[in-house]
Parts: C-alpha cells; sequence; structure tokens
C-alpha cells in the first residue's frame, strides 16, 4: 500500500484534501494524526516546547505508527492518506511514507480558518452557516449582549493563539515543510490541489 502523507498546521486543508483524494483514488482510505491524541505522548507546554527549537521527535505516536506499518505492509494495491502535520519529520514516521505533500498557507489563513471551525463546532453548525451568523453579529445592528459575546469570543481565541499557540504553529510548520516532496499553496482551490497530487503520482509512476 502506497502511503501519502498530508502535512501543515491546523487550518491548512490536510482533512480537506485527504478527502478529496480519496474520492479520486481507487482502494484508498485515511488515517489521521489528531484521531490518535489519546495514545501520543505530546510536551506538556507546546509553547516552551516551541521556543526551545521544536524537536518533531518530542511527539510520539506509537499506535499510529503500529496502524501505519500494518496498513503499509497489505500487498494489496491501494492508497493510504496519512493526515499527518510533522510532515516526514519524525524519526518514527519518516521510513513509513512514500510521498509528502505540504500545505503551506499564511499564518493569517490558518488562524482564520481554525478559528472558524472552532467556533462554528461549538455553534453546531457548519463553518459557511458560522462565518455568516458571525459577521451578523458583529454588525453594530445587532443587540449589545449579542455583539459583545461574538467579540468575546474572538478575543478569546486570538489571546490563545498569541499566548500559546503561534510559536507551535511555527515550529511545526519549518519542520514539515523542510521533510516534504511536494510543497504546495494550500491558499489555492482544493481542486487544483488535488490535481497536483495527482500529477506528482502518475510522474512516480503510481497511477
Amino acid at each position: 500500500m502506497y502511503v501519502i502523507a498530508v502535512a501543515g498546521t491546523s487550518g491548512a486543508g490536510k482533512t480537506s484534501l485527504a478527502r478529496l483524494l480519496v474520492e479520486r483514488l481507487d482502494g484508498s482510505f485515511t488515517l489521521d494524526f489528531e484521531e490518535y491524541e489519546g495514545t501520543s505522548q505530546v510536551p506538556s507546554d507546546l509553547f516552551v516546547w516551541a521556543k526551545k527549537g521544536g524537536d518533531p521527535n518530542k511527539v510520539r505516536t506509537p499506535r499510529l505508527v503500529d496502524d501505519l506499518r500494518r496498513f503499509r505492509s497489505d500487498s494489496r494495491n491501494g492508497y493510504l492518506i496519512l493526515q499527518e502535520p510533522f510532515g516526514r519529520s519524525r524519526a518514527e514516521i519518516s521510513p513509513l511514507v512514500d510521498l509528502c505533500v505540504f500545505l503551506k498557507v499564511s499564518i493569517e489563513t490558518g488562524l482564520t480558518r481554525k478559528m472558524l471551525g472552532d467556533l462554528a463546532a461549538a455553534s453546531r453548525c457548519d463553518t459557511s452557516e458560522f462565518q455568516r451568523k458571525f459577521i451578523r453579529d458583529l454588525s453594530p445592528n445587532s443587540p449589545p449582549e449579542v455583539s459583545g459575546a461574538a467579540r468575546a469570543n474572538l478575543e478569546d481565541s486570538l489571546a490563545r493563539f498569541i499566548d500559546h499557540v503561534r510559536a507551535p504553529y511555527l515550529a511545526i510548520d519549518r519542520s514539515a515543510e523542510a521533510s516534504c516532496d511536494l510543497v504546495l499553496d494550500g491558499e489555492w482551490p482544493l481542486v487544483e490541489l488535488a490535481e497536483d497530487v495527482m500529477r506528482e503520482l502518475k510522474r512516480r509512476g503510481q497511477i
């Protein structure tokens, strides 16, 4: 089984690209780094981890590695799309990945996508619906209690980003991009990103 890792920080578009590739590649499925959080070993303070150099090997995912080895050894033809924010930069993952794709987005884009997704999930609606509601709630015509709550949510998310999230995001991005075979502009349309991956697979003789 051929393993394609899709790398990038939160908000880069890993999940969306992985889903589209599954639709286009016969016999493919996904594994997601985030689904293994309960069995992973992660530095207790990611901000401190990032400031000390952000060694990706301090993040260990033994259950993910075991599953990846098992699926990769499957003799059947097919593709495993791995959503792995660190790309190939973690030593336990590197030898198990055949093609590594990095989605490069600005820190502002990643933050905005992540915030909208998290806030939409908390509001139990999809991201586009939440975005319309959020902008409406922030308008001067909204009741003070509504606009005040919307602003409080925004301020809380931004403060969390500055104090705890920005440094780890940048550390993960640096290590992931350096380890990948294909670097794509994650702000381009999703369909074009998928076509770029398909062309690379064809160039490698994998489709």
